[in-house]
């Protein structure tokens, strides 16, 4: 996964608009995690500002049924350009100027949709649908994300355009370091919603990396959060919402759910 991120990272960096980049992969590995943390990372080398650098999720698959409403979702249409269509409006590709672009589940769009994306990473230019006037330009890096064949949905025109494409596995066939890491991110993620710093027990820890995840990345994520409900609801009954030590039931396939010691302290703010 080192030289898969490496890949990733470079492409993110490439001078100008990066290089496009596509991640490919079973549902829940993690795709679109991967996506927002190259992002922050682009931020962090100084690559764009970052009020200045949106982070825009568009999936393909909410539009599958409209390839017209999909196609103009990302690049907008003109006044007249369909039925309906009674004013002129931006796309994605214009709102995300000098920001990054996840487009996931991309082999839901259509070989037209395709083409005008194809143009676009030639060319760094597009039209609205339905405009017939000079073409439109912007700075956008794109990140695609499928888990689906790449000869069976895509045109060859569109997949020579991406010369930077990573496998993610799933996280099973994945180094502990990696699984750690999402671990710590994830209650990391938690403790800033909760506004509270969060201790854990190493039995949970233990416990998670040993756990079978059904949803992959995104099961984990469901299992952690799950984690910190159950100890915020039973710390509040234990000790009135003032901190303090509580227990909760993780809810682990393995054992049936166990009860794990979790150490919930009121940030000092």
């Amino acid at each position: 996964m080192q030289e898969s991120l490496r890949q990733c990272k470079a492409a993110i960096s490439y001078p100008g608009a990066g290089l496009p980049l596509l991640l490919r992969g079973p549902t829940g590995t993690g795709k679109s995690f991967l996506a927002r943390q190259l992002w922050q990372y682009a931020i962090e080398q100084g690559h764009f500002a970052p009020r200045e650098a949106p982070f825009t999720v568009f999936n393909c698959a909410e539009y599958a049924n409209n390839p017209e409403l999909l196609t103009s979702k990302l690049f907008g249409h003109a006044k007249g350009a369909f039925t309906g269509a009674d004013r002129a409006v931006s796309g994605l590709i214009e709102t995300s100027n000098g920001g990054v672009l996840f487009i996931d589940e991309v082999h839901r769009l259509p070989p037209e949709g395709q083409e005008k994306l194809f143009h676009f990473m030639d060319n760094g230019t597009w039209r609205r649908l339905g405009e017939s006037s000079d073409e439109r330009s912007a700075t956008v890096r794109l990140i695609f994300a499928s888990t689906e064949d790449l000869e069976k949905h895509f045109l060859a025109t569109f997949i020579r355009r991406i010369p930077v494409i990573v496998k993610i596995l799933p996280i099973a066939e994945r180094g502990q370091y990696e699984r750690l890491a999402f671990i710590h991110h994830f209650f990391r993620r938690e403790a800033q919603r909760l506004h509270h710093d969060l201790s854990l027990d190493s039995e949970i820890i233990s416990q998670l990396m040993q756990e079978t995840l059904e949803g992959n990345v995104g099961g984990l994520e469901n299992l952690i959060r799950n984690i910190c409900a159950s100890a915020w609801t039973f710390g509040q009954r234990d000790d009135g919402g003032t901190g303090g030590k509580s227990r909760a039931t993780a809810g682990s396939s393995a054992d049936g759910g166990a009860l794990l010691p979790f150490r919930r302290r009121r940030n000092a703010s």
